[in-house]
């Protein structure tokens, strides 16, 4: 096994650790997990944030798709088909036991890897959405969406995550036709986001 390879399968060791035991496991525990010295963690990541780095890129970034924000604001299609492929490309990603474990973990650790990647990279996309919302209003502005804005995004957003978090945090049933279930979110929500124009286009607060 070469160097790279054997850190590439301790970090996929830490992220099933991680997201069973929790962020704030200790590494030695993690050392027994994957069945090699403490002393070779370090030596390969340097120190546990050097360890949670990686994991943030392999958990967030591998799984993170460049190409959505322009994908969102393509309006050759319907605003609910890109929102559709777009939600069904998501979940794909949030239904899987270590990532969406990962993602509360870090959080309830207060570790700042979801965090980061809610600022730096899905805020961006609730953003596209806002604007393709106003679009479809007709009451585009180049001003930043507002609270109001992004946090009616984040009831559909959430609603598409909540069924991860059911089926590998709660662990209760979920319906098998995953496709079926972001068509039938997007139909129910998107009406209520589809609206005249009313105006809600004040700058958020500093």
């Amino acid at each position: 096994m070469t160097p790279d390879e054997r850190k590439r399968m301790m970090t996929e060791a830490a992220i099933s650790f991680f997201a069973r035991n929790g962020i704030s496991a200790q590494t030695r525990d993690l050392a027994k997990y994957i069945g090699v010295s403490h002393a070779l963690i370090f030596k390969y990541f340097g120190s546990k944030d050097g360890l949670l780095e990686c994991v943030f890129k392999e958990v967030f970034l591998e799984h993170w798709n460049s190409k959505w924000v322009a994908e969102l604001s393509d309006r050759t299609t319907s605003l609910r088909d890109r929102l559709v492929s777009f939600y069904k490309q998501y979940l794909d990603v949030a239904n899987n036991y270590n990532w969406i474990r990962i993602v509360f973990q870090a959080s309830l650790s207060n570790e700042d890897l979801t965090r980061r990647y809610i600022n730096q990279y899905l805020s961006r996309v609730l953003s596209a959405i806002v604007i393709e919302i106003r679009e479809v209003n007709s009451c585009g502005s180049d001003l930043e969406p507002t609270e109001l804005e992004i946090e009616k995004v984040w009831i559909a957003h959430a609603s598409i995550v909540y069924f991860a978090i059911r089926k590998h945090i709660h662990e209760t049933s979920v319906m098998d036709d995953t496709d079926g279930f972001v068509c039938n979110v997007i139909d129910t929500i998107l009406p209520g986001l589809i609206s005249p124009c009313k105006a809600d286009t004040t700058p958020r607060n500093p």
